[in-house]
């Protein structure tokens, strides 16, 4: 595929970007003990810069809004973005720290603690005055590692200028109702959307009665993934499932971003949905087979040929 068919749709990222200090333990600590850890690294991260550079890698044309600290770490984030070719004319440098997240990875998962540093500090003027990004772009991705003002702000004008909005509540908190109604696509994993919607999905109509719920709030397009079972969605005409592939989870770190990552794609090549959460099932299940997050997201190129032996509960 040429580049030029692949920028026919452009993506636009508004959210955080931090600087990720993860490091891998046998067993998590009890309170007040000391355990040994290894392989220690700082790499770029945060949910909004990891959804732009999931969609870059794949070949969209891909934009950022955002903002970093005045500080080293902001000058790597910076950097590390120009290389995975998003434009950066969006992203602000704010007198406060980057943003940092602690990760602790262990048996395969991750426990983080986040601290939002200049994240914080992306405001609805800097929204405003970065206007030409949105006009510019067909599809806006949203999270809520920033503030839900400047979230609804962003959405209302977005949709004044007829953009596609899509939008992953993570790390999930209350949020008003009313920006359902500027959603085309919500996509929650099983654990957000039991907090939204005050609900246990203990079983497969659980499921459907969730994404029913969704719809009734205004959603288009509500996607629920669920982690090893794949997801459950909708695709403007009835509610499907997408079973997940059988793979040896290495590192979960960013699997949930590049799925929406490969869910951009979808979008930009035209793909049915049922082609998109395809596609973006198996993008996320590349990405838990190796280590990192943004660094551990596939090109489009590794998508095309690698191969599966079997999906589960296939």
């Amino acid at each position: 595929m040429t580049k030029e068919a692949v920028c026919m749709k452009k993506v636009l990222v508004v959210g955080s970007a931090n600087m990720d200090l993860s490091i891998q333990t046998q067993r998590l600590p009890q309170m007040g003990e000391t355990v040994t850890g290894e392989k220690f690294k700082i790499t770029p991260g945060g949910k909004g810069e990891n959804q732009a550079v999931a969609a870059a890698r794949l070949g969209c044309c891909t934009a950022m809004i955002g903002a970093v600290g005045n500080d080293l770490y902001g000058e790597t984030i910076v950097t590390f973005l120009k290389e995975q070719h998003v434009d950066v004319s969006g992203i602000n440098k704010i007198n406060a720290n980057t943003g940092i997240a602690m990760i602790t990875v262990c048996d395969g998962d991750n426990f983080i603690i986040l601290n939002k540093g200049a994240n914080a500090y992306l405001t609805c003027d800097i929204i405003a005055q970065n206007k030409k990004l949105i006009e510019a772009a067909d599809m806006i991705v949203l999270q809520f590692e920033i503030s839900m003002e400047t979230i609804l702000y962003t959405v209302k004008l977005a949709k004044k200028l007829n953009k596609f909005v899509i939008i992953n509540p993570a790390p999930v908190i209350d949020f008003p109702k009313e920006l359902y109604a500027y959603t085309d696509m919500l996509i929650p994993n099983q654990h957000e959307t039991e907090a939204i919607l005050n609900i246990k999905m203990s079983q497969e109509q659980s499921e459907v009665d969730a994404i029913n719920q969704f719809l009734k709030f205004g959603v288009k397009y509500p996607i629920i993934t669920l982690g090893n079972r794949g997801c459950i969605y909708f695709d403007g005409q009835e509610i499907k499932r997408a079973s997940a592939y059988n793979v040896k989870a290495v590192d979960s770190t960013g699997a949930g971003d590049s799925f929406i990552g490969g869910i951009c794609k979808g979008i930009c090549d035209h793909m049915s949905m049922d082609e998109t959460i395809a596609y973006a099932t198996k993008v996320s299940a590349i990405t838990v087979t190796k280590k990192g997050a943004a660094t551990s997201f596939p090109m489009s190129e590794d998508v095309e040929r690698y191969n599966f032996y079997s999906r589960e509960n296939d």
